[in-house]
């Protein structure tokens, strides 16, 4: 099974936004990037890589334009890239730019758009500050980056003006990226594409008041395809939106870190934690850049928060919703016409 080990933020300050998550969630820096498409600072929270870009070109935006601010595409560690891309591209995936450096294992991307057009990255070796499979046999970690002697000054101001709002010493929450929402008119067929191209398993279902969908998992992340039933639920990007929606960090308490979110910046969206339950929930924010945040407690479906360690927590999967029973089967025969797989026999 291929893996989510990348999650891209467009914003105008990369450095200002790396101290916001270093201060709030605990991210280290990965390293820094001055490439000729973008510039930018890469955290990690030990596992997964999050990407603060600030394009260069119009073509380096690859369709958003260089003012759009937001979430911009995630990444896939491909256990074989090119059977992976081969998958992608017969259920519907187009190429965009990048080829694989094999011969010097060097950092790369082969970016693919998917059927809803969400950009995704493919590599063999991982992004800065991740790991392939933690707590498993044959894990592969990726070493950090290193920075960009020319960004000192701005490493600096950023620093010295986060100073200002949240001191160095303020104590963080830590918190590990394990969520993100693609906004799609059609989650199974969608869902089906994921399947069959990275081999990410359907574990479970919502219908929701505010949204309908499926939740998928690589095994540790949780990924969730929603199609949104009102503009409350759309949280500002409209119903016809089709893209990354938000993401989602998982924490000890929501109450200590909402404080920190407000102070820096963020705002309150919608939701509280349900701790007497522990059922399944989100709070949502909005942090300095307007991106949706977001924050639970007690994880996302099909999710691990510390794999390998003796503290993990893992959250199973929820049940399917019987009435999508016809959807599911639809976008499965959708599927396999279009890959010639034969159908899976009905149970």
């Amino acid at each position: 099974m291929d893996t989510v080990r990348h999650i891209a933020i467009q914003v105008p300050d990369p450095w200002l936004t790396a101290e916001y998550y270093k201060r709030i969630f605990a991210l280290d820096v990965a390293g820094e990037t001055d490439s000729s498409l973008a510039e930018g600072v890469y955290l990690t929270d030990g596992v997964i890589n999050l990407a603060l870009l600030a394009f260069k070109s119009e073509e380096a935006s690859q369709g958003t334009g260089l003012d759009h601010i937001g979430l911009h595409h995630f990444g896939v560690w491909a256990e074989d890239l090119e059977a992976t891309a081969k998958r992608a591209e017969a259920a519907g995936a187009e190429w965009v730019m990048g080829e694989p450096d094999y011969r010097h294992n060097a950092s790369y991307e082969v970016k693919y758009r998917e059927r809803n057009g969400v950009i995704f990255d493919l590599v063999h070796n991982g992004w800065a500050g991740t790991q392939s499979r933690p707590g498993e046999l044959g894990n592969v970690v990726a070493k950090p980056r290193g920075l960009v002697e020319h960004y000192n000054e701005r490493r600096a101001a950023a620093a010295e003006k986060m100073n200002a709002i949240l001191p160095r010493d303020t104590a963080a929450t830590p918190g590990q990226l394990r969520h993100f929402a693609i906004s799609t008119q059609d989650p199974w067929s969608t869902a089906e594409f994921f399947k069959y191209a990275f081999g990410w398993e359907v574990v479970g279902e919502t219908d929701s008041s505010i949204a309908e969908g499926t939740f998928m998992s690589d095994g540790l992340f949780n990924i969730a395809l929603l199609n949104f039933k009102n503009e409350k639920g759309a949280q500002g990007k409209g119903l016809d939106f089709v893209g990354m929606h938000h993401f989602g960090i998982w924490i000890d308490e929501v109450a200590p870190t909402q404080k920190l979110i407000e102070q820096a910046g963020g705002e309150w969206v919608m939701g509280e934690p349900d701790y007497r339950h522990n059922a399944a929930y989100e709070v949502k924010f909005r942090e300095i850049n307007g991106v949706i945040l977001d924050l639970v407690h007690n994880g996302w479906a099909g999710t691990q928060r510390r794999p390998g360690d003796a503290d993990n927590m893992v959250t199973g999967p929820r049940p399917l919703v019987e009435r999508y029973a016809e959807r599911r089967a639809s976008a499965a025969q959708e599927l396999d016409a279009k890959v010639g797989r034969e159908p899976v026999p009905a149970e």
